[in-house]
């Protein structure tokens, strides 16, 4: 039996194998793995869709997901031409399509993370899988900030294109949160705060505050929060049993969500006055409006049993708390150890 299921995999396998791979491919550095990248991760989604209890409706929901792949096959075939051409393209030839490449590259970011103006707001659809369906859009603004992190050299040298994706991704972080407020549902509130993670993780970059592996930390840390609260949601909502484990998870959204924003209000300092006003009342009341949706909407859950039974559920929710404590104080630390340090008024004004 278990040599037949690995001769004709199920299509969900096939599905998360295919999204597995695409996301380590995003994450690679060459050249045309981000394209390829993207197109296993559209083809995982459509495998799942094929298979789905409305399959015509999934498949017509994610087909855009092939734009993000086009987008960067563009940006690697003209990164190898200019790579050809060496010496011989003149210098404004050459500025023209590296801003072309920049703005490919952002696009299929942007769209990733729902950040463009006319994109659709995938987190309000779950799927296309019935039973995990309400987890899967989770791993799109993943793939979204992975993509922005390896291809950063295409992108930030571009001031034009760094300061226009710096705007929209402000303007997605702060909406990904008012849609996290209004949702009634915990998992939709999960999924918009997986898209502000990410969102704000981008304008980290693109401001150059502190160093890219500091912001991949702090990402990661507040990403693995919500995406384990959503995981773990699905299965038995373990991290809301008892007010212990609550209390616990509610401290961890907490820090985590912080951590990732205090370094971007904190780093205000060192521009305008104007921008530094605005910078610290919008994202400041962002931040606060984040905090608040992981504090207050996170309530303990009532017990199913009238005895709880013991198990390792609890163990592992536990031990997730402390691993993704334990990388905000690194990451913190190793950013004032390579040269972050803002100035002292607005870091506490930053962290009030």
């Amino acid at each position: 039996m278990d040599a037949l299921s690995l001769r004709h995999p199920s299509p969900r396998t096939v599905g998360a194998a295919l999204c597995a791979a695409g996301l380590a491919l995003i994450a690679l550095p060459a050249r045309f793995a981000p394209a390829l990248g993207a197109e296993a991760l559209a083809a995982g989604f459509w495998w799942w869709a094929r298979v789905a209890d409305d399959p015509a409706l999934q498949v017509q929901r994610w087909r855009w997901l092939r734009r993000p792949a086009t987008a960067l096959w563009l940006a690697a075939a003209i990164e190898t031409v200019l790579a050809a051409g060496g010496g011989a393209v003149p210098p404004a030839t050459l500025a023209f399509w590296s801003r072309v490449e920049a703005i490919a590259v952002m696009w299929a970011a942007l769209e990733l993370l729902a950040a463009l103006p006319l994109s659709r707001p995938y987190s309000d659809l779950p799927g296309p899988l019935l039973s995990h369906g309400p987890w899967l859009p989770a791993l799109l603004p993943a793939a979204g900030f992975l993509l922005l992190w390896r291809q950063a050299p295409r992108w930030l040298d571009v001031d034009e294109v760094r300061e226009v994706a710096a705007v929209l991704l402000l303007l997605t972080a702060a909406l990904a949160v008012v849609r996290a407020y209004g949702r009634r549902r915990w998992t939709a509130a999960l999924r918009w705060l997986v898209v502000y993670d990410g969102a704000l993780a981008g304008v980290l970059l693109a401001s150059r505050a502190m160093a890219p592996w500091t912001v991949v930390v702090l990402w990661a840390g507040a990403f693995g929060t919500h995406a384990y609260l959503l995981a773990a949601e699905l299965a038995g909502a373990t991290p809301r049993r008892g007010a212990v484990q609550a209390m616990l998870w509610r401290l961890t959204a907490w820090v985590s969500t912080s951590a990732l924003s205090w370094p971007l209000l904190a780093a205000a300092g060192g521009s305008s006055p104007a921008r530094a006003t605005l910078a610290l009342v919008g994202g400041g009341i962002t931040a606060a409006l984040a905090a608040w949706v992981n504090v207050a909407r996170l309530v303990e859950a009532p017990e199913r049993r009238a005895l709880a039974r013991p198990g390792s559920g609890l163990a592992l929710s536990r031990l997730a708390t402390v691993v993704l404590l334990a990388g905000v104080p690194l990451a913190l630390a190793g950013a004032w150890w390579v040269g972050f340090a803002p100035h002292p008024l607005f870091a506490l004004l930053a962290l009030v």
